[in-house]
């Protein structure tokens, strides 16, 4: 299997919607937040709110790269025949799945990283100033592209995996293979994985991604009969 298809552009639209998404949280942040910052004045269903709008900007793209993926796979056999309703249909469970437990995680990471830099505030005698500071690290551009990287490297990998589990229903195995660069820029992590196949010294568990901002990607082939 060839690399993802059009990742940059797929990695700026997703670091594009969660930068939006978490625009708008750091707005409502600060305006709950008020001068001087009060963390007991930020209602409970902000966090439910903001996270509802982080997964509404990551699900829909999320879905699309793995059915993007998986289109790919097919046509490179050949166009083996699946029920690409089934396909859909996972593509939109994994994706509905997928955006609410990783923006749990997000908005988890979020909410504390948020309530240490309130507690700076007062503790290091911080100003207002540099405490939109922290707050825009937290909601930046840095954090929005390096989630887009890592997930559009999951959801890639899941729309692959996706179809050879439903390729193997049909007595069609795939072998699959760790890919990467396999240049200087490649990490201590991914490097000796590079064209290993799965159980040797990687398992389906350690990714790709294999950390954040992981761009390898995996390739499979026929098993042989």
């Amino acid at each position: 299997m060839a690399k993802v298809k059009n990742r940059e552009e797929l990695e700026r639209r997703l670091a594009r919607r969660i930068g939006k998404a978490h625009g708008e949280a750091l707005k409502q942040l600060l305006d709950f937040l008020g001068d001087p910052p009060t963390w007991d004045d930020v209602p409970q269903d902000f966090w439910e709110t903001s996270g509802k709008a982080l997964r509404g900007a990551i699900g829909p793209i999320m879905e699309e790269i793995y059915l993007l993926q998986a289109e790919t796979l097919l046509e490179e056999f050949g166009g083996i025949g699946v029920d690409w309703d089934l396909v859909n249909q996972a593509a939109a469970d994994w994706a509905r799945e997928h955006a609410r437990d990783l923006v749990n995680e997000l908005q988890t990471n979020s909410y504390e990283q948020a309530r240490l830099a309130v507690a700076d505030f007062y503790e290091q005698g911080l100003t207002m100033e540099d405490l939109e500071a922290k707050l825009g690290r937290i909601y930046g551009p840095t954090r929005a592209e390096t989630i887009a990287v890592t997930e559009v490297t999951r959801a890639a990998t899941e729309g692959e995996r996706g179809v050879v589990d439903d390729l193997a229903q049909l007595g069609i195995k795939m072998i699959e293979f760790w890919a990467t660069e396999n240049d200087d820029l490649v990490c201590v992590i991914c490097g000796p994985r590079n064209e290993k196949r799965e159980g040797d010294g990687w398992t389906k568990s350690d990714g790709p991604p294999a950390h954040p901002k992981c761009r390898c990607w995996v390739n499979h082939e026929m098993e042989a009969t």
